[in-house]
């Protein structure tokens, strides 16, 4: 698709949010290159249309940069859902509603209240969705997730990119949209948008990196003096909580009892899901394990209720052609459809000859257990999942026997 098309198809559409509040949703969890994809139009709405966003999102971001980043650099723009007591009144007065880094619905798990507002159902409240990953198809399984079951009612801008923010700046230049490096607030802006490219790029990965890409960082980069640089530097240094630390410690004392090919383990029931990754992480970087694979159960509690409860799982392989990491996220983490077909819920990027490089992720909802009590979820629920994705990797995995995926926080030799 060629941007100057795009963006002579957008600028129409945008005219009818002069001087309004334009509402926006990005996927659980709202990762790097959705926060800076954001920030980017919000920018093209403050220069060009004399409006401004406000985006929504679901459940607390599983990296401590991705939660550094949006309350340090764009404070102000993001709210979670669950704690907004007015979000369908704020969807009923946005002339239109915008979704970034998502290819479909059902990453949004608030997204529902849009799809079921009247003026979307009659066509009068148009969904814009940007996006750039062109592989992922696995909405078309449930259709009220695909944007394509909508029709004209939601127009799908996805471009080949190896982030999206990388996209959002092209169309930002062909709006005539600019920074001014002289702008405290710009250079926040092409900061977030430096990190989110980055990221999503792995380091600037040539593989991963587009023309797009290439004439995305040569923008923001005009304005990423010294003293920016040193900025991102700074917000690139976190500190790690003490409970994750913990985490780390007790994964670690299992390394002798895990298959060299893959570790897999599972960490119990826990309040935060960033441990999850950070867990797979710290094994992965011991160079005993040529792959990794951490799950556990996660849970948020708000005001004393239980906000969601998800099955989350992490993968990481290095060099390892005997194990496709993302074939068994793809048949490990599942849900059964309607009409009893699996939905995979696992997916990830692999990299190097036959993609023997691999990073992971996968969440499943146990919407079940929102009445439960955190200790019933441990004594009961866990048991129960954590042998069940125990035996659908060792059908996966043939290296793996039962003793070697270790699962925390109760004794499973007899399940």
């Amino acid at each position: 698709m060629d941007m100057k098309r795009i963006a002579s198809e957008i600028d129409p559409i945008l005219e009818t949010c002069r001087g309004k509040r334009v509402i926006c949703f990005v996927q659980d969890r709202c990762d790097l290159d959705a926060q800076a994809s954001v920030a980017i139009f919000d920018h093209i709405l403050r220069e060009k249309y004399e409006s401004k966003a406000t985006c929504f999102y679901s459940k607390q971001p599983t990296f401590l940069m991705n939660r550094r980043v949006e309350s340090e650099l764009l404070a102000g723009l993001f709210q979670r859902t669950e704690e907004s007591e007015n979000l369908d009144e704020r969807i009923e007065s946005s002339p239109i509603i915008t979704v970034f880094d998502a290819i479909n619905f059902g990453m949004i798990s608030s997204f529902s209240r849009v799809l079921n507002n009247d003026e979307f159902q009659e066509g009068t409240k148009p969904i814009l969705l940007f996006d750039h990953h062109l592989d992922s198809n696995e909405a078309e399984e449930i259709a009220d997730e695909s944007p394509s079951a909508y029709g004209d009612k939601v127009k799908s801008i996805v471009l080949k990119a190896g982030a999206n923010t990388s996209i959002m700046l092209s169309l930002m230049g062909e709006l005539g949209v600019e920074f001014d490096p002289s702008n405290e607030k710009h250079k926040q802006i092409a900061m977030a948008a430096h990190i989110g490219i980055k990221i999503d790029t792995e380091q600037f990965k040539k593989e991963y990196l587009t023309k797009i890409d290439e004439q995305a960082c040569a923008t923001i980069n005009k304005l990423l003096d010294d003293e920016a640089l040193d900025l991102i530097g700074q917000l690139e240094k976190i500190r790690i909580p003490v409970d994750w630390i913990t985490h780390k410690g007790r994964a670690l004392s299992h390394c002798r009892r895990f298959d060299s090919s893959v570790a897999a383990y599972g960490v119990g029931v826990i309040d935060d899901a960033g441990i999850i990754p950070y867990v797979a992480d710290a094994l992965k970087e011991t160079g005993f394990f040529t792959s990794v694979v951490v799950f556990g159960i996660t849970h948020e509690l708000i005001d004393g209720k239980l906000h969601y409860v998800n099955l989350t799982a992490s993968g990481r392989t290095v060099d390892n052609k005997q194990i496709d990491l993302l074939g068994v996220f793809k048949n490990v983490f599942y849900i059964r459809g309607k009409g009893g077909q699996k939905i995979s819920k696992g997916g990830g990027r692999s990299s190097g000859i036959f993609g023997a490089s691999a990073m992971t992720g996968a969440e499943i909802p146990l919407s079940h257990l929102l009445e439960s009590s955190v200790v019933d979820i441990r004594s009961y629920a866990w048991p129960m999942e954590a042998k069940k994705i125990r035996r659908r990797l060792m059908s996966q995995i043939k290296s793996l026997e039962k003793e070697l995926v270790v699962l925390a926080e109760f004794d499973c030799e007899n399940g």
